[in-house]
């Protein structure tokens, strides 16, 4: 559930309502369309807000109206960039580029740069550890070689060993 209405987005691009007050059917892009672009927009900021350590209360909250602000120029921008032709010169400002500057300016208000995000504070985990190469000690290495569990290792000591070529000796390298 978005943090606006699709009534919110046509506010701001009433050329693609054709006047009427919200998104139907027979607009382009369609009311249906304009949804997901909420959707969207409102898990965004959902994780910008999350990646920044805050955490979401709903429409209780003091920047609740601001957070419809940013969903529905979020939104628009989609909207505007779903109807953007192939006319528009590379580097020219359109309306949909315009509002998403808009956007990133209207979280930036509130403290929330658009830097790359923290999906990790946003539920998202990996279930995959690091690299690992190997043990501490000689018996943490034989610990875990004895593991029936472990996954075999892709590469092993000395697997792209050249035959021909000089071994290090001590200190000095050559021959």
């Amino acid at each position: 559930m978005g943090y606006c209405t699709t009534t919110d987005v046509a506010a701001l691009c009433t050329h693609l309502t054709s006047g009427c007050p919200s998104f139907g059917s027979d607009t382009q892009p369609t009311e249906t369309e304009v949804v997901g672009f909420i959707s969207t927009g409102s898990e965004f900021i959902n994780t910008l807000l999350l990646g920044h350590g805050y955490t979401i209360h709903g429409s209780t909250n003091s920047v609740f109206h601001t957070m419809t602000q940013a969903n529905a120029l979020y939104a628009a921008a989609l909207a505007e960039r779903s109807k953007t032709t192939a006319l528009v010169a590379p580097g020219e400002n359109t309306r949909a580029d315009m509002m998403w500057k808009d956007f990133e300016r209207l979280m930036g208000y509130i403290g929330i740069e658009m830097g790359g995000l923290d999906l990790s504070t946003a539920g998202l985990g990996t279930d995959q550890a690091g690299p690992y190469a190997g043990g501490i000690s000689k018996a943490d290495v034989e610990s875990i070689e004895s593991d029936t569990d472990r996954v075999v290792p892709r590469f092993v000591r000395g697997q792209f060993r050249f035959t021909g070529a000089n071994r290090p000796r001590g200190k000095s390298y050559t021959g």
